[in-house]
């Protein structure tokens, strides 16, 4: 499959215009073979070429080398930070597996771990100390690397590119159970990962064309400026957060439909604790007690804390249900790595654990109040009714989908522990919202 050149035509121009003055600049140096409108394919082709000038470069050279590795890296963030001018595909014919297998690989083996080699030396070469006394080695080694993230980041970015104009001509999200690895759904979350690799990578290009741009204060002026900014360890972080986002995005590309759910699961669960924190706080409040925005938080009164006891129950059976998948089912390697879910099912098991996070939450904030309106009464009972009926939808999607595939050590022929475990966490949790609900009604 071809891919679109880098850059467009637009950019073409654009990045001609940028290379005029640097042709200027080093004509005047009397060096006419370092012109570099020749091959303007990469952003940086600039840095790069400077590596050919006098080995023993002047103060001037060094510090037009400095601008132009700055401007590299703001080239670099400007360019991968639009993601809407992103590589467009003309193709549209959906992806086969072959395809898709092809690309898989070579993000896997090729593309993502040597990004994640350029950026981990990124991040150790850009010493200001060191640059501070570079006669331009080190800037040549930082052009390099801008040449070959630019590379990098362009193959992906259009591989992406093709995932993502896939989706536009493919079965919908509701019938493609049988596509395996080329459901809509896996398309969709390497796209979603890769948009949120792109924007660390932006964060570690503008943090270092800020340490390039200290290199021309003073002893005085950046001892002041590195009160408020630290470039290294704000490098330091970006980076690390960056490398994540590399690893997350190989991992959910070996990852089977198990893992990814239970990415999702994990972001959310812990989050359940802090509402029942909270709950307990609004039943016996400390002495000293505020609340997340600094206010203090009102008595409540008799019927909203009847509320409030009914709703840790419904809180903690809802914790219990995901944390009980998440430690003894999908943590197992499944039978098979697909499931028969179709993607729109897929994402409501996703999303369930967000889902039930945020209606508890919103409940918990209405019941903070201690006059509850009857419009927020109204919202309650809705919210109830939600989330009973987003557990049975997401039960049964376990039951029919996930628990089958779940490996038994013990006793294979007998009933699924799972399945038992769940027909008796329904049970409690359907008296959990009965009385919920029967305690709203006081309100």
């Amino acid at each position: 499959m071809n891919f679109p050149e880098n850059p467009s035509s637009q950019q073409q121009q654009t990045t001609n215009f940028n290379l005029l003055g640097i042709n200027r600049y080093l004509a005047q140096t009397q060096a006419p073979s370092l012109l570099l409108a020749e091959n303007p394919f990469y952003l940086h082709s600039a840095c790069r070429m400077t590596e050919s000038i006098v080995e023993t470069p002047g103060a001037e050279l060094i510090n037009k080398k400095r601008d132009l590795t700055g401007k590299a890296f703001e080239d670099l963030r400007t360019k991968y930070n639009e993601l809407s001018d992103w590589p467009c595909v003309s193709s549209i014919v959906p992806l086969d597996q072959a395809s898709w297998q092809t690309f898989t690989v070579q993000l896997q083996s090729s593309l993502l771990p040597s990004l994640q080699d350029q950026i981990t030396h990124l991040s150790k070469i850009m010493e200001r100390s060191d640059l501070l006394k570079d006669k331009g080695t080190k800037l040549d080694q930082i052009s390099q690397i801008q040449s070959e993230l630019d590379q990098i980041l362009y193959q992906i970015v259009s591989l992406v590119a093709v995932v993502r104009r896939r989706t536009l001509f493919s079965p919908a999200e509701t019938n493609d159970r049988h596509l395996k690895e080329l459901k809509g759904f896996r398309a969709q979350g390497l796209e979603s990962r890769a948009e949120s690799l792109i924007s660390s990578l932006c964060q570690v290009f503008r943090t270092c064309f800020a340490l390039m741009e200290s290199l021309k204060l003073t002893s005085q002026e950046y001892t002041r400026y590195s009160r408020i900014y630290q470039d290294k360890v704000m490098l330091t972080l970006h980076s690390t957060r960056a490398v994540e986002e590399i690893e997350r995005v190989i991992t959910w590309l070996n990852g089977n439909e198990f893992y990814n759910i239970r990415e999702d699961w994990e972001d959310n669960v812990p989050e359940i604790d802090h509402i029942i924190r909270q709950v307990i706080e609004v039943i016996n409040p400390t002495n000293d007690s505020d609340d997340e925005d600094g206010s203090e938080i009102e008595n409540p009164s008799g019927p909203t804390i009847q509320v409030l006891q009914s709703m840790i129950p419904v809180i903690k059976l809802s914790r219990l249900f995901f944390k009980k998948l998440l430690r003894s089912g999908m943590k197992e390697t499944p039978l098979q790595s697909f499931t028969d879910m179709s993607s729109h099912q897929i994402n409501i098991l996703c999303d369930s654990a967000r889902s039930a996070l945020c209606n508890l939450d919103t409940i918990c904030e209405y019941l903070k109040d201690n006059e509850v309106e009857d419009e927020g009464i109204e919202h309650i009972f809705k919210l109830i009714n939600e989330i009973s009926s987003d557990f049975d939808t997401t039960m049964l999607l376990v039951v029919l989908y996930v628990a089958p595939l779940i490996p038994q050590v013990n006793n294979p022929p007998s009933p699924n522990p799972l399945t038992t475990w769940l027909v008796d966490w329904n049970h409690l949790f359907l008296i959990a919202i009965q009385d919920c609900t029967s305690a709203t009604k006081l309100l």
